[in-house]
């Protein structure tokens, strides 16, 4: 058994290239809501330039997996908030499509 707050793994060159963390509740960031934002798991897989390109999240308000592109602002993401889902698609030209059921 393995037990602690955070788990990187690094590359030959020791930048983080995966990341598990659980973060603490932070009453002083606010969400769009204005409540403030929940304890939260996060695991990141972050590409040879430093750019997180998976996300994969969770907290008290559902779950949520970030794609990112080779470009930014190139993503998807796939969420469900409470009794709600959305996947969100974005290309480079910022064109964007939100579908929720």
């Amino acid at each position: 058994m393995l037990r602690g707050r955070a788990l990187e793994i690094v590359d030959e060159r020791g930048k983080v290239r995966a990341q598990l963390r659980v973060f603490p509740p932070d009453p002083k960031h606010k969400l769009p809501s204005g409540d403030p934002y929940p304890e939260t798991v996060l695991l990141r897989l972050i590409d040879p330039n430093g750019r997180p390109s998976v996300k994969l999240a969770t907290d008290v308000r559902g779950g949520g997996l970030y794609l990112g592109g080779a470009e930014d602002p190139t993503m998807a993401r796939l969420g469900a908030e409470g009794a709600e889902a959305r996947l969100e698609l974005v290309n480079k030209d910022r064109q964007e499509k939100v579908i929720r059921p």
